[in-house]
C-alpha cells in the first residue's frame, strides 16, 4: 500500500510506485510537500511524518524529488533539504530520495535512487494511466518532414527569453515554427533576468508583441505538461518539423529531461537541445541517437556558461538554417535512424535500464 502524505486533491503523482513490486509493503510517499507548499512548521511536518510511520507501520518512506529541476541539497524548508530529512526520519524508518538527476546515473548513492519519471512516463506512454483527463495521446508521428525547424516555448524563464531575443532577428524566423505562448507581464523586471539579461537584450524584449502561438493554435487553448493531451505529437507541428530546437526547462539548475525532449524522439525528429551541461551525453549513454555526426552538440556540451552555450547552439542552428532543403535532404537520409531512436525510446530495453536503480533500491 502507497500512502502518500499531505497530498493535494486528486494528486496521481505517486500511485506509479505501485508498479514495482520489489518495493516493500507499506510506502509513505512525500512529494511536493517537501517544498513547504502548506503552513506546517519543521517540527509539526516532522512529527506528523513521525506519527503516520508509527500508525500505518511504514516499511519505507520515499522523498520523491522529480517532476521538477529539485536540488536534494536545497533547503526547500527552512533548514531542512530532502538530504537532511532523509537522515532525520532514517532514525525511525528506511528512507530514500528519489530523482531525476542524472548525477545518480553515473554515480548510485545510497539512499538517493536515480527514476527519471519524465523519461518513464513517455517511454511507456502512461500518461493517460496516471493523468486521465479523457484526452487520447498518440506518440507517434508522420514521418516525412516538409518543414525545417520547430521552437515552442511557455514558460517566462531567462533563457528561452534569450533564446526569444536572438531568434526574433533571425532572418529566416519565418520558416519557423515558433512559439512563445505566455505575455511578458512584468518578467523583465524580474532580478533573475536583471541579472542575466543585458540591457540590450531586455529593450529588445520590451519591443516584442507577445504571446506568438502558431497559426493553427489560434483562438484555441494551448495545453501543455500532461494535461488533456499536450503530450500529443501527432499534430501539425511535430508532424511537419523536422529538427526540433527544444528549449528544456532550465539551463542552470538541478539535471533534469522533460517531455519538451522525449516527443522530439517520438515525433522522429532531429534533437536540438538547450539544456544542462552533459545533457546529450547522458541521452547518448541511455542509448539515443542524438545525431553527432549532424548536430556538433560536443562542442557545447559541457560548456559551463550558459549564455555561451547557447550562443554556440543558436550559432549553429543559424548555419543549417541558412539552407533549409538540405535540413529535410538530412532527415530524409536519416530516416532509419529515427525510426530507431523512436522505437528504441518506447521499448521494454529502455524502461528496463531507466528503472534498474528503483527496482533494485536496496542501493
Amino acid at each position: 500500500m502507497i500512502y502518500p502524505f499531505l497530498h493535494k486533491h486528486n494528486d496521481s503523482s505517486y500511485l506509479h510506485f505501485g508498479e514495482f513490486g520489489n518495493l516493500p509493503k507499506n510506502i509513505l510517499h512525500l512529494g511536493y510537500i517537501l517544498r513547504a507548499d502548506n503552513d506546517l512548521s519543521n517540527e509539526k511536518f516532522l512529527k506528523l511524518v513521525e506519527q503516520n510511520i508509527k500508525k500505518l507501520n511504514i516499511d519505507l518512506v520515499i522523498l520523491d524529488c522529480t517532476g521538477d529541476p529539485w536540488d536534494i541539497y536545497c533547503e526547500y524548508r527552512v533548514g531542512l533539504s530532502p538530504v537532511k530529512l532523509q537522515k532525520i526520519l532514517s532514525k525511525f524508518c528506511r528512507t530514500i530520495i528519489v530523482t531525476e538527476d542524472w548525477h545518480y546515473y553515473y554515480n548510485p548513492t545510497p539512499c538517493i535512487v536515480y527514476f527519471p519519471y519524465n523519461l518513464w512516463i513517455h517511454s511507456t506512454q502512461k500518461i493517460e494511466q496516471y493523468y486521465d483527463n479523457g484526452a487520447h495521446i498518440e506518440y507517434e508521428a508522420q514521418l516525412t518532414k516538409t518543414k525545417p525547424l520547430m521552437c515552442l516555448n511557455r514558460n517566462l524563464q531567462w533563457h528561452r527569453l534569450f533564446v526569444l531575443d536572438k531568434i526574433s532577428k533571425a532572418s529566416w524566423l519565418p520558416e519557423v515554427d515558433f512559439s512563445f505562448v505566455l505575455a511578458l507581464g512584468n518578467k523583465l523586471q524580474h532580478p533573475e533576468v536583471i541579472e542575466k539579461l543585458t540591457d540590450s537584450e531586455r529593450k529588445h524584449l520590451a519591443q516584442l508583441d507577445l504571446p506568438i502561438v502558431l497559426d493553427y493554435e489560434k483562438g484555441q487553448s494551448i495545453h501543455f505538461g500532461y494535461n488533456n493531451g499536450a503530450s500529443n505529437v501527432n499534430i501539425p507541428v511535430y508532424n511537419q518539423c523536422a529538427v526540433n530546437l527544444i528549449t528544456e526547462t532550465s539551463v542552470d539548475e538541478t539535471n533534469l529531461v522533460t517531455e519538451k525532449t522525449t516527443k522530439a524522439f517520438s515525433a522522429y525528429q532531429i534533437p536540438i537541445v538547450i539544456g544542462k551541461p552533459g545533457i546529450n551525453q547522458y541521452l547518448q549513454d541511455l542509448g539515443m541517437d542524438m545525431f553527432g555526426d549532424y548536430v556538433p552538440w560536443r562542442s557545447w556540451d559541457y560548456e559551463p556558461d550558459p549564455r555561451l552555450r547557447m550562443e554556440k547552439i543558436l550559432q549553429f542552428v543559424d548555419t543549417i538554417m541558412q539552407d533549409t532543403d538540405a535540413i529535410l535532404n538530412a532527415h530524409q537520409q536519416f530516416h532509419l535512424r529515427l525510426v530507431s531512436n523512436r522505437n528504441y525510446f518506447h521499448s521494454i530495453e529502455f524502461a528496463d535500464l531507466i528503472t534498474k536503480q528503483l527496482k533494485r533500491f536496496d542501493i
